[in-house]
Order: structure tokens, then sequence, then C-alpha cells
């Protein structure tokens, strides 16, 4: 394959925001060796598939995507990346079928690189994933990313700025901040950068990825108010709402310091939109412990719950915890979630009905524009009240003409 000019190359993601944009950086870097990029589901000379490890059904679908490239293109050269592939030989990856692993510690001396080549714009995206940090040192009991990320590591801020001016340059408006722990970037320096990325002509919308709940003091998001691009959405890692199952998590926080953090937000922005994530039936959980939590994610009313079943990771401290719970007990437990989840998603949408709005329009599908709003409620426009030109624009339009969800 010496000859890389009219070669076809084509990626899968699965995880998390810094798996989507490490495979950005990886396009570029193809696209600027003279490759084309196409659809996974289209015949391609090299598939990527970029893995993910934070459960069991993450590895199983890492492995599915690797057979189905295999089985679509006998003759393709297939390369696994992320975390699933973290520590594993040459001869597992024949016996995935994989003619390549490329470990995370070799992906990110790529991504070094990728800095280094011009970004050149990529189809109709307005909105841009920039990895800041990498690793985590908090070592949760049931999580496995510190073993195969690693310790914390930082990117430095002019390199971060660089890159945002280059996508700003090549026309996306909005910037998500990425990482594994973007909290471990710190408070003061994640508040600079965001105003300093909102000095860059071009970008209008600055989106955080998760946070921990100990990042939110009152200097912090006064910082944030004073940039006119930042977006108040605030994903907050809960993962429980009951003390004695965040001290098994070894979660650095409480329920108090977490209602603390919400009630702070709240006072400095009308209705920001909180979200997080829920694990639910973890080791020992009793099922007064889960009412605890229950009521606890019901009480802070937040705009979306990523609710999961707990999966047991070998080599992670609550995999040995004793207290297993039974499947069907977990997801009877995320089920029971998912009703106050539906509820509270439906109360913050209804908020915005008749009210002034500003949606960047992302896609248009011939019969609606859609969109999300700073808050990142998702916004249906009907074409033909507002033309086709506005992919890539900042639209003001009222809850009643239009379509939330």
């Amino acid at each position: 394959m010496e000859n890389k000019v009219n070669k076809k190359v084509a990626f899968h993601t699965l995880g998390c925001k810094v798996n989507i944009c490490e495979t950005e950086a990886l396009i570029r870097i193809f696209e600027n060796s003279g490759y084309t990029v196409v659809d996974f589901n289209d015949k391609a000379d090299i598939y990527v598939i970029n893995t993910c490890s934070v459960t069991n059904i993450a590895d199983r679908k890492s492995r599915q995507m690797i057979h189905r490239a295999r089985k679509a293109a006998p003759d393709a050269v297939i390369i696994a990346t992320g975390c699933y592939v973290e520590g594993l030989d040459e001869e597992t990856a024949g016996e995935l079928n994989c003619d390549r692993l490329i470990d995370n510690a070799h992906k990110n001396e790529i991504v070094a690189q990728a800095e280094k080549i011009a970004i050149t714009k990529m189809g109709k995206h307005v909105r841009a994933d920039v990895k800041i940090e990498d690793g985590c040192n908090q070592f949760c009991s049931y999580c496995i990313i510190p073993y195969r990320r690693g310790r914390v590591s930082c990117r430095p801020q002019d390199s971060i700025l660089r890159e945002v001016s280059q996508l700003a340059a090549t026309g996306h408006k909005e910037i998500v901040l990425a990482g594994i722990h973007i909290s471990s970037y710190g408070r003061d320096k994640l508040a600079g950068l965001i105003r300093s990325i909102g000095d860059i002509e071009g970008i209008e919308r600055v989106r955080l990825g998760s946070l921990e709940p100990r990042l939110i003091d009152e200097k912090f998001l006064e910082g944030l108010r004073g940039v006119r691009q930042f977006c108040p959405h605030f994903h907050l890692s809960l993962q429980s709402g009951c003390d004695k199952t965040l001290k098994a998590m070894n979660r650095h926080y409480t329920t108090d310091e977490f209602r603390r953090g919400v009630e702070l937000i709240r006072s400095c922005w009308e209705h920001p939109a909180i979200t997080t994530d829920v694990i639910a039936g973890f080791p020992g959980e009793s099922r007064e412990d889960f009412e605890i939590s229950k009521a606890f994610t019901d009480e802070m009313r937040f705009y979306q719950m990523h609710i999961f079943p707990y999966s047991r990771r070998k080599g992670t401290a609550a995999d040995r915890m004793p207290g297993q719970l039974t499947m069907a007990e977990k997801q009877k437990r995320v089920d029971e979630l998912e009703e106050i989840n539906n509820r509270n998603t439906q109360a913050f949408i209804d908020y915005y009905i008749g009210r002034d709005m500003e949606v960047l329009v992302e896609e248009n599908d011939g019969e609606y524009l859609t969109g999300h709003t700073p808050e990142y409620v998702r916004v249906k426009l009907p074409t033909e009240d507002y033309g086709t030109e506005c992919i890539n624009s900042l639209v003001r339009c009222r809850g009643d003409k239009f379509i939330l969800s």
C-alpha cells in the first residue's frame, strides 16, 4: 500500500468524546496523506475501529465491529485502537481477525503529529470535540479506565488554542472541551482556557464535557458567566444519590456537596441544563440505598440522566466486592430511574415552549432543519419556514414554532 492516493479509509468510533475527537484527528492525518474517508458501511482499503472498554457491552461491541469490517472486506487492512485493545498482544490481534492493534500511547503520538498538519474542513460538521486532557487519577472502584488510559496528562493551552483557531478557520462554530477527567485540568486554568477560546474569531459556542462536582464554586461559575459563548450545560457525574454507595464507589464527594454545586449553577443562569450519569445496582446497594439514590435524582431535576446497570470489570475493586446483584434486579432499578428521567426531561423541555431561543443549525433532511440550543435541547425547524441556507448558522426562533426533543 505504498501509493496512498485514491485509497479509501473508514472509521467507526465507540465510547466517549475523547475517542470521538481522537478519531477526528486520525481522519485529518489520513486525509492529508491522500486518503478518501468513506462511510463505515462502504467498501474501503483500511478500516479503523476506535474501541471502548468502559463496560462488558462495550468490549463486545468493539469485537463485533472488528468482525463486521473483516466480513465486509476480507482483503482490507483492519486496525483497532482505543481502550479495548490496551494491553492485548499480536496473538490476540490474530484471534480478533485484526491486522494491527494500536494502543492508546501510540494513538496519542499520532494525535500529536496531527497538530502539525493543517486541519481540513470535514463535511458539514459545525461542532468539534477538542481533547484537553487524557488519563485519570481518581480510581473509582468500578472503573477500569485509569488502568487503561494511565495517569492524568494535560495538554498545553497554546496547543489547544492553535487547534481551535484552525477549526474556526474551517467554519466550526462550536467547541466541546473533552477529556477523560477534564476537572484535572484545574479550575482556574479551565476557566482561563474558556475565556481565551471565547476571544477566537468565529467561535460562537464553547461547551464543557463531563465535570466532577467538586470543581463547581462561585469563582469558577462567575468566570464562565463572563464568556458570551459559554453554553450553560453542565454534565456533573453523580453515579449514586446515596452517600453510602458513593463511599463504596470511591467517589470523593457527598450528596450535600453535589446539591450545593447544582444550587450554585442554578443561581447563575435562568434555566441551565444539568445532566448526569447514574449507576444502578452497584455491589452492596440495598433496596433502601437505591430508594435514597432514586429520591435524590428526582430532587435534582436533571435534564437528562445517562443510566447504566453496574457492569463488572476484572481488575477493579468493585469486581471483588460482595453483594453482587443479579442482572434482572439491576435492570429493574434502571427502569425505575428511567421513569424519573423521562418525566424530568419532558419538564425541562416544556419550559421553552413559547420562549425565544437560539439554535445552531447542524443538518437539513429536506423537511426539517435540526440543531441544538445552548442547553443542548434538540430542535427541529420546518425548512419551508427557515430556508435551506441556515446550516452552520445561529437562528432565533420561538418555542411555539418549532419541535423540541
